[in-house]
């Protein structure tokens, strides 16, 4: 059997792990109402984490990290509406392409590094 505490600890560490998405999902809730299908959201978390790390490694300041992942973030989103409505891209191809090419460029961009 659990003990209370156990489970209060497994309890918070889940919520603390499921915010973001639950946050992400809340926006992408949003913007289906309105019509958009972003496929590529997971890629746009993807890039803001990167970015958030490696800001943060690089200055050690957290919120030049939360700056920099806001930004990230940003630009993504920011490419995937120019591919998607002035490009005139499918929604789910364009979203997906967003998500390969941040899940590649991330990985290429961690291994150039220096390592700490």
């Amino acid at each position: 059997m659990i003990s209370p505490r156990a489970a209060f600890a497994i309890l918070g560490s889940g919520v603390t792990a499921a915010t973001p998405l639950l946050l992400c999902s809340a926006g992408e809730t949003l913007g289906e109402s309105a019509g958009v299908i972003n496929i590529g959201i997971e890629g746009e978390m993807l890039l803001g984490a990167f970015a958030a790390f490696s800001v943060s490694r690089a200055t050690g300041s957290a919120a030049a990290g939360l700056a920099a992942a806001a930004t990230a973030g940003l630009l993504a989103s920011a490419l995937f509406a120019l591919a998607s409505i002035r490009g005139r891209g499918d929604q789910i191809v364009t979203g997906t392409a967003v998500n390969l090419v941040v899940l590649g460029g991330s990985g290429l961009l961690l291994r150039s590094l220096p390592e700490h």
